[in-house]
């Protein structure tokens, strides 16, 4: 496997940038231009807009935000038009190559300016004219505003009720946190994880992590799209995509009591429509078709129908308490110390359930923590999975690479995330803390909602994710 330090990254891109003002340098003078221009930011813009015959104002359009990259583009291929370059393999040839491809066009000494694109053109086949709009618009969004801006997502659990529903189509913000630039970039547009049996990326080829800077940080409250952590059989960018709320974020100390959730000593107060599970008992038996049309959701039988389980808000739970056939509704919670062996870190010193958890430090890039036979279940896949240590322990004694430890220091930040339908999620109590480097975006508005009948949910359309 072939994974690119950001020493050779950055190499790469100064003789990318060398490589493009150098062919600048030849096709302006070839067009009865200084080549010098090629070296002056902005002029050499402009000097390509009189060759290729677009007008000044191309270059606003060419720093809108989106659709900015499509107008640079189009004035590449305009600069190659207009040196004769005009066949689709040319095309081909400079979307994939891009400046080394115009390098090679502006050494050939058979190849000469041949007047403004605009004004030279002549008109290509409709075929051709479609084919190279439909890969522009791929290349556009795969390329540029899928990895840069937005994406879209599914909603595919219950696992965020209350807030967003099964069949809610989201789109996602990549600038809040900084786009984080693709791990393996060599893959089948669109196609997140696999096709088939195959993989849809090239695994034998990978980018080392990087984020651009964004306009802003994960808060606790927001509702934030990451890679699922505890898959280990895929690279980072591929692993499945989940949606959780930030619940404490790195140098956080997380404790929840009896359903309660606080951070740092104090109560974090859960979101408004978040949903729980209730046990109502009835007075007597009662068929399930009895809540049908009540609003309550999915009543599920619980020992017989005299007994009925709900996942509900605190508002409906009221509610539904004051059903005539109803004597009394209660919350389903574990008792303090009930350990529960799928939650983390699944390890019987520490008896931790749904409802009962931590209290329990959140990592943060820089801290160093002391480290002992306990409490190294906490952060040992941290150590070994996501910052990629050899660790062995042996009773007492903790080796990190080699070494003898009696501390560690984190690489990175961590975040623990939970679902809004608080005893139905799979989330961070079970698997643990998400790395920084698995964050995706920031969920941003719904812009389309589809119930299990295939109805579109009206009243859900282009609501706000708070």
């Amino acid at each position: 496997m072939i994974v690119l330090s950001p020493a050779i990254i950055i190499s790469i891109a100064i003789v990318t940038a060398i490589v493009l003002h150098a062919a600048l340098f030849l096709l302006f003078k070839k067009a009865g231009f200084a080549g010098w221009n090629a070296f002056v930011p902005v002029l050499n813009i402009f000097t390509i807009f009189k060759i290729t015959g677009r007008k000044w104002y191309w270059l606003i359009l060419m720093l809108l935000p989106v659709i900015g990259f499509l107008f640079v583009m189009i004035a590449f291929f305009d600069l190659l038009h207009s040196f004769g370059r005009r066949r689709f393999y040319h095309f081909l040839l400079g979307l994939f190559f891009g400046p080394y491809y115009l390098f090679i066009v502006a050494l050939n000494k058979k190849v000469e300016y041949t007047g403004p694109r605009l004004k030279y053109a002549t008109p290509a086949p409709v075929f051709r004219e479609w084919a190279e709009a439909v890969i522009l618009a791929v290349v556009l969004v795969t390329a540029y505003i899928k990895p840069f801006w937005f994406e879209t997502y599914n909603i595919p659990s219950q696992s965020m009720e209350g807030t967003l529903l099964m069949g809610d189509y989201i789109l996602v913000s990549k600038v809040k946190y900084g786009p984080r630039l693709p791990i393996t970039p060599i893959a089948i547009p669109f196609m997140q994880n696999a096709n088939g049996q195959n993989n849809s990326y090239l695994d034998n080829f990978r980018l080392p992590y990087f984020r651009l800077p964004g306009f802003g940080y994960v808060k606790r409250g927001d509702v934030v799209v990451f890679n699922f952590p505890a898959d280990d059989s895929k690279p980072v960018d591929r692993k499945t995509n989940y949606i959780k709320r930030c619940i404490a974020l790195p140098g956080d100390t997380l404790f929840i009591d009896n359903k309660v959730v606080k951070v740092n000593g104090y109560i974090k107060a859960a979101p408004p429509l978040a949903q729980y599970n209730y046990m109502a008992e009835m007075n007597g038996n009662v068929n399930p078709e009895y809540f049908n049309g009540l609003g309550f959701g999915d009543a599920t039988p619980v020992t017989s129908l005299s007994f009925y389980q709900f996942s509900i808000n605190t508002l409906m739970a009221d509610s539904l308490s004051k059903l005539k056939d109803v004597d009394t509704v209660r919350m389903v919670c574990y008792a303090p110390n009930r350990r529960i062996l799928e939650v983390f870190p699944q390890s019987p010193a520490y008896p931790w359930n749904l409802d009962n958890f931590g209290p329990l430090y959140i990592p943060k890039k820089g801290q160093t923590v002391v480290l002992n036979e306990q409490n190294i279940k906490l952060y040992e896949r941290i150590i070994k999975v996501y910052e990629q240590n050899d660790l062995r322990v042996n009773g007492p004694y903790i080796k990190i690479n080699g070494g003898n430890v009696s501390s560690y220091t984190f690489k990175q930040n961590y975040y623990f995330m939970m679902g809004d339908n608080r005893d139905n999620s799979s989330d961070s109590r079970f698997w643990g803390f998400v790395p920084e480097d698995h964050i995706v975006g920031k969920a941003w508005f719904i812009w389309l909602s589809i119930d299990a009948e295939h109805n579109i949910r009206y009243n859900r359309l282009f609501q706000t994710i708070e």
